[in-house]
């Protein structure tokens, strides 16, 4: 490997008993524990970002998924990817209901939003797949193997590689995460 070359990681983690590198990146509104090998997130009502910062690089594009369950019915949580700081994310996620869907992204004072999707329910004690498919600016959802959209998001996107995890906002909740995995993709010089 060239010294400016970096390897495409294939990354995944469940959490038997070690949550080491689990990270608040940004809001106060979150503990992080591990419980009944799982990472376990309780959100205030107040919006915190969760990344893994044990990752080896961050990651730009690429296909992430986490598996994990909900304590109750839902709204306002998702992944985030590309995460830097509070401004400088994508999220992928339920809007203000367990079922609708959407993605938006913060870059610098730049904001904009996804129209809303309907599809599978985040509901109570309900094991929930989310897959997100992100590469450049081509994202795609799917929620227990459901394909819930697929759009090429416009205007000022984060580019830059960032951090993979969880934010929540609007109401307190609490989620059990069974795994998270990625498989980057690179992309191809022109």
């Amino acid at each position: 490997i060239e010294k400016d070359e970096v390897e495409a990681l294939d990354y995944h983690r469940t959490f038997t008993n070690d949550i080491t590198g689990i990270e608040t990146l940004y809001g106060s509104g979150v503990t992080i524990s591990n419980t009944n090998n799982a990472l376990q997130l309780n959100y205030s009502a107040t919006r915190a970002g969760v990344v893994d910062k044990s990752i080896d690089h961050k990651v730009a594009s690429g296909t992430f998924e986490a598996v994990f369950t909900p304590a109750q019915d839902s709204k306002r949580f998702g992944m985030i990817l590309r995460a830097n700081a509070n401004d400088q994310k994508i999220y992928v996620g339920t809007e203000n209901n367990s079922s609708t869907w959407f993605w938006e992204y913060w870059n610098g004072s730049d904001n904009k939003w996804s129209s809303m999707f309907s599809g599978p329910s985040l509901a109570a004690n309900q094991e929930v797949i989310l897959k997100v498919k992100l590469l450049g600016t081509k994202i795609s959802l799917w929620v227990n193997d459901t394909l819930v959209f697929s759009e090429i998001m416009s205007g000022n996107v984060p580019m830059e590689a960032g951090y993979f995890g969880f934010d929540k906002n609007t109401n307190a909740g609490n989620f059990s995460i069974k795994s998270m995995s990625f498989k980057e993709q690179l992309q191809s010089a022109s």
